[in-house]
């Protein structure tokens, strides 16, 4: 950014001049020309810079006046901003812009102002912290139209972020020593070839003062011949095919001695499919990151091989000396970030976040037939915690939005008002690839709650309406209740509506229940209520359902009333002596009655399944009886009283003392 006597540049672009003024070229600025210099260079702030840090203001303002074809437009802007950052540490930015303009075109007048300001805090890599609030109100007359309308958005977001994933390497930083070893770092190897000297040791790093880097001394390379620092095998990065990684360590070392980044990438049998490296690096006495960016990973791959290796410069003057290492990381990007330890090694916590936004709108139309005011509020909280790969493993979100609207046309007012609300909570696995294939598929575990209500109200109508929803649902299996009130009321009839739905499903199964319950009246006296119950369910594709309903309807005509049931047996049970007795029952398509008085009856038609007989019956001596075999027995109303008796062959009758007094028929029997 600081101004290059050897460059030309491009009107727009900047550069800070060497009084730490930020200019910015106003027309292509030839070679040798730095500001200050009117005829090239526009003032437009202040910047202080040093090795580590970075401070900048910049102020703009413009006014504007044109007129195209008829169209007389005014505008005005003015852009501030300050900026300050340490060294890739720490950045901090205030933005605020304000603009206004007004337009005059064939009968039509704008009048429109804007005011943005944002706020970004951020630690690269670590954290970000951003809160940003857009005002605007706008007033238009076309002919006799007038619009005004105004708008408040507030952004809030805070966040822990992993940029470009987490460092994916063990011990980056060597802080970890192997067990039982005062030189070697823990989860590291050093691959050196016969005839060339070495040795290692932890030290006190230069880059962090509060940690150490590792030491590796070095004699006798050759052009062929180098000494890598490696990953263990078991500490391996594991990768997938597709992705773009990028290797970066910092270093120092004796100046003019030669270092390389290498990645070799392998599949599951351990054999190498590509590799990726860069150019010989020069070494110097102050540190310096060397970088090296994979191109995506071939088919096949699960991990990788990062090699950290020292060896001469690129003519092999320089055979011998040393080099330190520190803050070495892989991560899945395609650009290198600001430094992180690896969270196995700190178990440090994954990346979370969380925004909220807040949205307030108003407007008031008026043209030649109608009135019109609206406004809303919308209100969106978010949380989320995400793996080191970027993919959200929990989410949770709380959403609240309101509209209010008030409409007059050709003297009939209307005004409406809805409020939304809404909970939800999802997860899903966090288990490295399985993470990816569910972010693919979406959330695997979710919870919400949601209710929506509407009221409207006009000069022949009110209406009001809710709907709640509560769901469940992990993987396949899934809960619901729905919930839907409404009430109309018009100058014709009034009615009120509830429908209640319960289901719940486990992969391809499901069962539901619903019942609705209703009521009407209306101006020509019709009254009619409706309660029923629907269950429903569906298993191995097949339907089964069962309900019952119960309703009463008034009308001129008359009054009418039903109890329906839909049902493969209806049955009435009530407690005799502690046990449940069935009194009546309809199965498959019969009626059951275990015991009926009846007082007055009327039967078509009479099928006696044993005999048919009167409460008093005793045979030979009082009442009557008739068997399905066609017998026939007739006693006097009490005991002594003669009898007769009747079946296909004869007739009987017996006197007081049970004497035959006469027979007809077969005389035989």
């Amino acid at each position: 950014m600081p101004y290059k006597t050897g460059s030309t540049y491009s009107a727009g672009q900047g550069v800070i001049g060497q009084d730490g003024i930020i200019y910015q070229a106003t027309k292509n600025v030839p070679v040798g020309t730095p500001p200050p210099n009117i005829a090239y260079w526009l003032n437009v702030g202040q910047a202080v810079t040093t090795a580590n840090g970075l401070a900048v203001r910049v102020q703009t303002a413009e006014t504007k006046i044109t007129s195209i074809e008829g169209v007389n437009t005014a505008q005005a802007n003015q852009i501030t901003g300050v900026q300050t950052a340490l060294d890739g540490k720490a950045e901090s930015s205030v933005v605020q812009s304000i603009g206004s303009r007004v337009t005059v075109a064939e009968g039509t007048l704008a009048s429109h102002g804007t005011a943005i300001t944002g706020l970004t805090n951020a630690l690269p890599g670590k954290a970000d912290a951003s809160t940003v609030q857009a005002l605007s109100n706008t007033v238009t007359q076309q002919g006799t139209d007038i619009t005004a309308q105004g708008q408040v958005l507030t952004n809030v977001t805070a966040s822990i972020s992993n940029v470009g994933g987490e460092n994916l390497l063990y011990n980056p930083s060597f802080e970890k020593l192997q067990e039982g070893s005062a030189a070697t770092p823990d989860g590291w190897v050093f691959s050196v070839p016969g005839g060339v000297g070495w040795s290692s040791a932890p030290i006190a790093s230069s880059l962090d003062p509060a940690g150490i880097a590792q030491r590796v001394n070095v004699s006798g390379l050759t052009a062929s011949t180098y000494v890598d620092v490696t990953p263990a095998v078991t500490k391996r990065p594991s990768l997938s095919a597709g992705q773009v990684v990028t290797l970066s360590v910092y270093v120092r070392g004796t100046a003019g001695l030669g270092f390389q980044l290498f990645m070799q990438h392998r599949n599951a049998a351990g054999t190498v499919t590509a590799t990726a490296s860069q150019g010989v690096a020069v070494l110097a006495d102050g540190w310096q990151r060397i970088v090296l960016t994979s191109a995506p990973l071939p088919a096949g791959t699960i991990n990788t091989t990062p090699l950290l290796r020292v060896r001469p410069n690129v003519g092999a003057t320089i055979t011998a000396g040393f080099v330190e290492l520190d803050r070495a990381q892989l991560e899945i990007s395609g650009t290198v970030s600001g430094w992180k330890d690896n969270n196995g090694t700190t178990d440090a916590a994954v990346a979370s976040g969380a925004t909220a936004t807040t949205a307030l709108t108003a407007r008031v139309a008026q043209t030649e037939t109608g009135l019109t005011s609206a406004s809303g509020q919308l209100t969106q909280l978010t949380n989320r915690i995400a793996n080191a790969e970027g993919v959200n493993t929990a989410q949770s979100e709380a959403i609240t939005q309101i509209d209010s609207k008030v409409t007059e046309i050709d003297g009939k007012a209307t005004s409406t008002a809805a409020a939304f609300n809404a909970l939800r909570a999802s997860a899903r696995d966090d288990s490295g690839s399985g993470a990816k294939a569910d972010a693919l598929k979406g959330w695997a575990n979710t919870a919400a709650i949601v209710t929506e209500e509407r009221v409207r109200s006009s000069n022949e109508e009110a209406a009001a309406e809710r709907t709640t929803t509560i769901d469940a649902k992990v993987n396949q299996n899934a809960a619901n209740v729905t919930l839907l009130e409404s009430t109309v009321a018009s100058n014709k009839e009034a009615s009120a509506q509830q429908v209640a739905q319960v289901s719940a499903e486990v992969a391809t199964n499901k069962a539901a229940i619903q019942q609705t319950t209703s009521a009407l009246a209306d101006t020509n006296g019709k009254l009619s209520t409706l309660w029923s119950v629907k269950m429903e369910t569906t298993a191995g594709g097949q339907k089964y359902a069962a309900s019952f309903g119960l309703g009463l309807q008034v009308d001129p005509s008359g009054v009418s009333s039903q109890f329906v049931v839909r049902a493969d047996t209806f049955m009435l049970l009530n407690l005799n002596n502690g046990t449940p007795v069935s009194p009546f029952s309809v199965s498959g398509g019969q009626t059951f009655i275990a015991s009926a008085f009846i007082e007055d009856g009327s039967i078509t038609m009479l099928k006696i399944g044993q005999y048919l007989q009167s409460d008093n019956y005793v045979a030979g001596v009082q009442g009557w009886r008739l068997d399905k075999a066609g017998n026939l027995e007739f006693n006097g109303p009490a005991p002594g009283g003669g009898r007769l008796t009747m079946t296909n062959r004869a007739i009987k009758v017996y006197d007081a003392n049970n004497v035959k007094r006469v027979q007809l028929g077969d005389l035989s029997v």
